[in-house]
């Protein structure tokens, strides 16, 4: 048997004696550790398989006190009882569970003192002691504990409030930490001005340090101080009672850290020293074990700095949401532009100022949990929020991290509610998070402020000079005619030496870099089209972005304004990207090519075929254009499930209407007949040219003439 999945029924007991066991053959199931080390027992071997009675009360006979048989699955027995074996006295929590088919006795026993022992015989006083244990520990959320726990002591003394009164040793004041107060009645001490209150804290907090309790009656005419009888004459108050709160164990001196106060008590008030005390036990141990496993709790998933939750919290959050199914689910990123530049300019403290304020922007304006996933990135899971409402929050957020002076953030987002992929909602939120970031270090540079991070370096090295575009000529496959070039970005080596894309666009890939080098490359290329130009010689030029590119804050805006500036026409300008180009998710691609058709520019797909074919996207997205990938061209004379694949590929490409096919890596005669008889329209390879700088490709097109 797995005696291990019984613990999880202990786990509002911990630190306390409880036991579990079967009510039909009175087999002792589980025992918590405390349990265990006070009937000096060292490992569950010694107990399990044994008799309740046998171990708990050294006895071969059932116990006369058992109430096995009265135990029923709403109900919860308390009693109290002498324990011989122990030679203490007990409070005993009692209730019926089903265990694995198993009718089980959960019994949790709290030691009482030799004062609550007198109280035996005193069923009231016994109840109310039992109750106030009960709500105390009958969840780790320490307000509602503490409202239920103030609320039986109201009633059981017939108070008008009860509140409990702590003491804030680093600002040296009195907090009213928790209050309840009697249904229909009003506050006290609403017209208490000045520094009434707080002089009568201060005096009742002196009283207590010295008194085990504290108590006025107008009507005894108890003597109190004069302040206090001018306090208790404005507020109205006949009658108050105070105990003491302590905290700290017996086993460490007990400090003082505030009190229970009743106001005006009308009933039971014999009691008071007794029941006042004991309550003011209980909510001492008990708060003080809530608010140590808050503080671990908050250690362990709340950012300390910002007060919002940590990346642990999100771990297990992000687990929790693979098993849940919503209606629909949106992320928002965001990620603090240069703080290690501000970190390093303006300080640390500085640096802190800048976070918190963004995790209290995110945390204000979206009104969902944030999570702080490490120095300057925070993330924002958005589940079952309509797409209506996602991006009103959305734009509201950009506008308050616009109207910032002193920071900038990036944000990335992603939202969907058809057939919700987790990993890929992420991803596109990461890459258009990563989109934004890079072109705030762009824009940083060309508007002469101060960028950081990747950006810099790679900037640098575009300013240097140490990249270039080469170009790579087309040609009609059946006429033979030049139909212009795809442009590929080239690094110049410390040694002069030209490097193919290969041999660097990965390490920029890595660094997010990779969309200053696609802006280069754009413009460029644009520069070269202008230049041919005013020669009267007509370019269509093809250049190379990835996914992260197309994310940019009004991309279609920044490459019209671009054609605009070298004053070339929209259509000259082919955007070739990849089939991965669909992660950005589908609605958003559909959308940025319907602008981009709108503003007179082409649309691509490079490398199709090269390891699978995304026909889906082809069903979605309208491609002015396909480049077969050199993979395919490479086999199509030896292979003929090749050139079937290729046919009707071609076929089918035919018939969705309006798309150009283009071939990659042709290098003989006999490629270049078999896929213009397929049907494909335009070719590139080493048969016709191979990649060109500007000078040679100037002379190509020269000669053309």
């Amino acid at each position: 048997m797995d005696f291990n999945g019984y613990e999880h029924l202990l786990v509002n007991t911990a630190g306390t004696h409880a036991y579990i066991v079967d009510i039909d053959s009175h087999e002792l199931l589980h025992m918590s550790d405390a349990a265990m080390q006070l009937y000096g027992l060292t490992s569950p071997e010694e107990y399990r398989g044994k008799i309740c009675h046998d171990v708990l009360a050294d006895s071969q006979i059932p116990c006369s006190w058992c109430n096995n048989l009265q135990l029923t699955p709403d109900r919860t027995f308390y009693q109290t009882r002498y324990n011989p074996m122990l030679k203490k006295w007990t409070v005993q929590e009692i209730y019926l569970r089903e265990i694995e088919g198993r009718r089980c006795r959960v019994e949790v026993v709290r030691m009482v003192s030799d004062d609550y022992r007198r109280l035996n015989n005193q069923i009231p006083v016994d109840s109310v002691l039992l109750e106030l244990a009960r709500v105390l520990t009958m969840g780790d959320d320490i307000a509602l504990a503490a409202e239920h726990f103030l609320e039986v002591l109201g009633d059981f003394y017939c108070s008008d409030r009860a509140l409990i009164i702590e003491y804030d040793s680093v600002n040296g004041s009195y907090l009213t930490t928790f209050a309840w107060l009697r249904p229909g009645f009003e506050n006290i001490n609403s017209g208490v001005t000045g520094e009434l209150l707080p002089a009568a804290t201060r005096e009742m907090y002196a009283i207590l340090r010295q008194e085990r309790e504290f108590f006025f009656d107008r009507a005894e005419a108890t003597p109190v101080s004069a302040g206090l009888q001018r306090f208790f004459d404005v507020s109205g108050l006949d009658s108050v009672a105070a105990v003491p709160l302590y905290g700290g164990s017996e086993l460490h001196d007990r400090d003082l850290f505030g009190f229970i106060v009743l106001d005006n008590p009308r009933l039971n008030l014999e009691t008071r020293d007794r029941i006042l005390r004991a309550a003011a036990d209980f909510f001492g141990a008990e708060i003080e074990r809530k608010r140590l496993l808050a503080k671990l709790h908050d250690l362990s998933y709340v950012d300390r700095l910002t007060g919002v939750f940590n990346r642990n919290s999100y771990i297990e959050e992000l687990q929790r949401r693979y098993l849940t199914h919503f209606r629909s689910l949106g992320f928002i990123k965001a990620d603090i532009d240069g703080l290690d530049d501000i970190n390093k300019r303006f300080g640390y403290t500085r640096g802190d100022e800048v976070i918190i304020r963004t995790a209290h922007i995110l945390r204000d304006v979206l009104g969902v949990p944030i999570y702080r996933l490490g120095g300057d990135l925070f993330i924002a899971p958005c589940p079952d929020m309509d797409n209506e409402t996602f991006f009103a929050k959305l734009a509201e957020l950009q506008a308050a991290f616009a109207a910032e002076r002193d920071f900038r953030v990036s944000l990335g987002y992603s939202w969907g509610d058809d057939g919700i992929d987790i990993d890929a909602l992420l991803s596109r939120a990461d890459e258009r998070m990563n989109s934004v970031k890079q072109y705030s270090y762009y824009m940083a540079l060309q508007e002469g402020r101060r960028a950081v991070a990747a950006a810099v370096d790679v900037l640098r090295e575009i300013e240097n000079g140490r990249f270039t575009l080469w170009y790579q000529p087309k040609f009609h496959l059946s006429s033979g005619e030049f139909a212009g070039a795809e442009a590929l970005i080239r690094r110049i080596d410390a040694d002069g030496t030209v490097l193919p894309p290969a041999r660097f666009l990965p390490r920029y890939e890595a660094m997010g870099a990779v969309i200053h080098l696609d802006l280069f490359a754009l413009r460029e290329a644009l520069c070269t089209v202008s230049k041919f130009a005013a020669r009267g010689i007509r370019l269509p030029i093809s250049v190379n972005f990835c996914r992260g590119t197309l994310l940019l804050p009004d991309f279609v805006q920044t490459l019209t304004d671009l054609c605009r500036q070298y004053d070339v026409p929209a259509e000259l300008l082919t955007l070739e990207v990849t089939e991965n180009v669909s992660e950005i998710g589908m609605d958003v691609l559909e959308t940025l090519m319907q602008e981009m058709r709108g503003a007179g520019f082409r649309f691509s797909m490079d490398d199709f075929g090269r390891e699978h074919s995304n026909l889906s996207l082809l069903s979605v997205a309208t491609f002015d254009e396909i480049k077969f990938d050199r993979s395919l061209v490479a086999d199509i004379e030896s292979s003929a499930r090749t050139r079937t694949v290729l046919k009707n590929t071609v076929r089918m490409m035919r018939e969705l209407g309006g798309v150009h096919l283009v071939a990659e890596g042709i290098e003989n005669a006999t490629q270049r007949d078999m896929l213009r008889d397929m049907g494909i329209d335009v070719g590139q390879g080493y048969l016709f040219s191979r990649p060109l700088d500007l000078d040679g490709l100037t002379k190509l097109l020269c000669d053309q003439r």
